[in-house]
């Protein structure tokens, strides 16, 4: 719905404006000019004619691809940055050597985190839990982790289930000792199905130590389903993850309502923050460096509220992707961390 995107878009605005304010307090001073692109190729080829375009230092582009590719051809013939936030299936940080990409894209971020995964759980059997009704693909996720799994001789069993796990389905590994339940499932439908089936075991099994292992998209479930995941020693790989008694998202949210009268919607992410995660990475860096911060030691951005920002170059003549995301843990102690990779 073209409404709730560009509200989305503001709300990225109007955060990245507070980042804005925040470094004005520490006595930098910056020009933001904001074109709006209608959703247009058009505009956008209006806007990249205007004579200021090719003074900026950073060009953060709206997400459309055509428009990505159109500004980073631009970026590259001046020597300026783009960012690309909102895209994840764009490809010209492939390519140009001027794109910065916010999101780590799906494959790597699932090669990560099945590389963290095994960190994580090298002592733990692993179980996967398979609804046979669900007739989807595997997810690249679960087929990725199976690769590393297979390649490393590590071992791993398979609980089916119909519609709704039931212990009954798990008593092939009652008794163990220490376990990990990975659903093959990302559907968000699937923490419903699973949660009730998985406590029960818990509880007849009080000598095993219980994980589960969830997805991206849990995480705006997990406010409704907190307590279950506490007791199941729950993580969650996201690329995006606040602690909801940060006291720095308490002391942004704060300003932000009294900037624009209004709270910041719930959505994950939350667009506010990462505006204003984005504003203070990037502007931060050109504070430093000049726009050609890209040449120096990159640092990074783990001090912000809701994505770290790790660049990497991928190869000699690409942009730079963000590599970074999380493993939420909800700890049985009812204390939630963020472990960054």
């Amino acid at each position: 719905d073209s409404n709730i995107k560009s509200s989305l878009y503001t709300e990225y605005y109007q955060g990245f404006l507070l980042a804005v304010d925040s470094l004005k307090r520490q006595g930098y001073s910056i020009n933001v000019t904001a074109f709006d692109s209608e959703d247009s190729l058009e505009v956008v080829k209006e806007i990249l004619n205007n004579e200021v375009m090719t003074t900026m230092d950073l060009i953060i582009a709206p997400d459309n691809d055509e428009a990505i590719n159109m500004i980073a051809d631009f970026g590259e013939k001046y020597d300026i940055n783009v960012v690309n936030t909102f895209s994840l299936k764009n490809e010209k940080v492939n390519t140009n050597a001027r794109v910065f990409q916010t999101n780590i894209p799906g494959s790597y971020l699932y090669a990560e985190s099945a590389a963290l995964f095994i960190k994580t759980f090298n002592n733990k059997s692993i179980v996967f839990l398979h609804n046979r009704d669900a007739a989807e693909e595997e997810n690249e996720f679960v087929t990725t982790l199976k690769e590393e799994l297979d390649e490393r001789d590590m071992t791993y069993t398979t609980c089916d289930y119909s519609t709704v796990l039931d212990v009954a389905d798990l008593r092939s590994v009652d008794n163990m000792s220490s376990v990990v339940f990975v659903p093959t499932s990302n559907k968000k439908e699937t923490i419903v199905t699973i949660l009730a089936g998985l406590e029960e075991y818990a509880d007849k099994n009080p000598y095993c130590n219980v994980s589960l292992f969830g997805y991206p998209s849990w995480v705006p479930q997990i406010g409704k389903n907190i307590n279950k995941l506490y007791k199941l020693d729950t993580y969650i790989f996201s690329r995006f993850y606040t602690i909801p008694d940060d006291a720095k998202l308490y002391d942004l949210s704060i300003k932000y309502l009294y900037w624009y009268n209004e709270e910041m919607k719930n959505a994950s992410p939350r667009y506010a923050i990462l505006g204003f995660d984005t504003g203070l990475y990037f502007m931060n860096a050109i504070a430093r460096y000049g726009k050609n911060f890209a040449n120096y030691e990159m640092p990074d951005g783990d001090n912000a509220i809701q994505t770290d920002f790790k660049f990497e170059r991928i190869n000699n003549w690409s942009g730079f992707i963000n590599k970074s995301f999380y493993f939420v843990h909800l700890m049985p102690e009812l204390k939630i961390e963020k472990i960054s990779n």
